[in-house]
């Protein structure tokens, strides 16, 4: 993962944005400025860096603005990208922090799952996951328990006690 940015660096970055991050993806990019190439929110977004927010938010207000129907014009301009899909953007509301998500082909949209309510509700169904113990699973995808079973039981047969 990327170094930190600075202070400074967020600072310019507000001031080319002219609106503030909500704290907790301020508090992440001072972690962390951007994810680099390491995917981090599911299905596959990395964080972008603030030189990314900066070159995501131009195509955000070139493309977006003039004809975004699914989103009211005076909500436009608080809408700032934090992550990124391919060509799929994850935007942080900056007055409420809830997610939302724009490609230039769907438009905008909302993410309805309380997952998406705030990038720090994101951030820490990851790190739930990630704290989660490693599952087997089989190749039909079902979890393993542990045991194996004996390869005549597998091929459906009796086990045999040990005392014949």
């Amino acid at each position: 993962m990327p170094a930190a940015c600075t202070r400074a660096d967020l600072e310019a970055l507000y001031g080319s944005l002219g609106v503030r991050l909500p704290k907790d993806v301020e508090h992440s990019l001072l972690r962390h400025d951007g994810s680099g190439l390491t995917t981090v929110l599911p299905p596959g977004y990395t964080l972008l860096s603030i030189e990314d927010i900066l070159r995501h938010r131009a195509t955000w207000l070139k493309y977006a603005m003039p004809d975004d129907a699914n989103l009211a014009e005076e909500d436009k301009l608080f809408l700032v990208p934090v992550a990124a899909l391919s060509v799929v953007q994850l935007l942080v509301d900056t007055r409420t922090g809830r997610l939302g998500w724009w490609d230039i082909e769907q438009g905008f949209g909302w993410k309805r799952d309380p997952l998406w309510s705030s990038f720090t509700s994101a951030m820490d169904f990851v790190g739930h996951l990630l704290s989660l113990p490693p599952r087997r699973l089989s190749p039909t995808g079902t979890p393993l328990t542990g045991r194996r079973p004996s390869a005549h039981r597998a091929r459906g047969g009796r086990q045999r006690s040990r005392s014949s």
